[in-house]
């Protein structure tokens, strides 16, 4: 049985992201995807349409086009960011710093 957070990957590899951008701002919920996850599936969908061009060239192309399409990925990012920052149990700034301060601790040892 699929959980709610693996069906907008599988609606991603059958239908595109577009298609899970489309059903992220529809239903205003990120599914458990975060940018992280986002992105790539971004950038898989624009290598297909955009093959002769870059990963971040295609990945800009399809995510800033003035289109029903480019607007869905748009406002499917801003609805998975919002989820991310509601979200108390997603916070890694703790797990962001720690590495830098140890790093620097090491230096200084």
């Amino acid at each position: 049985m699929t959980t709610p957070e693996q069906k907008p990957r599988d609606l991603a590899k059958r239908a595109g992201i577009v298609a899970v951008a489309k059903v992220l701002v529809e239903d205003n919920g990120a599914y458990g995807i975060d940018e992280h996850e986002f992105t790539p599936l971004v950038i898989e969908q624009a290598k297909r349409e955009h093959p002769e061009l870059s990963d971040a060239q295609a990945f800009a192309k399809l995510f800033t086009a003035q289109t029903e399409d480019g607007a869905a990925l748009r406002k499917a990012c801003a609805v998975i960011k919002a989820a991310a920052a509601s979200d108390p149990a997603r916070d890694d700034s703790a797990e962001a710093i720690a590495e830098p301060q140890a790093i620097g601790a090491a230096g200084r040892a």
